[in-house]
């Protein structure tokens, strides 16, 4: 899997190991699915600010706030074995994912390996717009960052 990584806000080309780091968690989603598509796919990541990811917010989902994570969905109905396709786009906001790392008392690097994760399973076709959907997908979250040896982002939360 290709994985182009940008980076829009300084703040996020501080941190050491982020491009291996953000590697390593997309590739332990889309691995998740038995699809022969995954060797593949492109994936695209943004790393960037609240007020970049505010705006997309705004534009695509209709909500005038920052967010921690968007992921836009690329060609998943229609993956081919025959040439590369583009899997999606992710959005990272650097502020969000830090503030609520630290009301959390997440570790950074953990939370965003989380919120990666979570992009690519939404790219994948998971969703939590209602309880069981929320909860499988939760589960599926759980299962794989346990095997990056992450413990579960929600045990602190329910």
């Amino acid at each position: 899997m290709l994985i182009d990584i940008t980076i829009e806000y300084d703040a996020w080309s501080k941190l050491d190991a982020l491009e291996s780091l953000i590697k390593t968690a997309a590739l332990a989603a889309v691995y998740e699915r038995e699809d022969e598509f995954k060797d593949h796919a492109e994936l695209s990541v943004l790393l960037t600010c609240d007020e970049s990811i505010r705006q997309l917010n705004l534009t695509y989902r209709g909500q005038d706030k920052p967010t921690n994570v968007l992921s836009f969905g690329g060609e998943i109905d229609a993956p081919s074995q025959d040439r590369a396709f583009l899997l999606g786009d992710i959005v990272l906001s650097f502020q969000t994912i830090n503030t609520e790392a630290q009301q959390q008392r997440k570790n950074f690097d953990n939370h965003v390996s989380h919120l990666i994760v979570h992009g690519v399973l939404h790219l994948l076709g998971y969703d939590h717009q209602n309880d069981k959907t929320a909860d499988d997908m939760e589960l599926v979250e759980i299962n794989i960052l346990k095997g990056l040896g992450i413990e579960n982002p929600y045990s602190q939360m329910h």
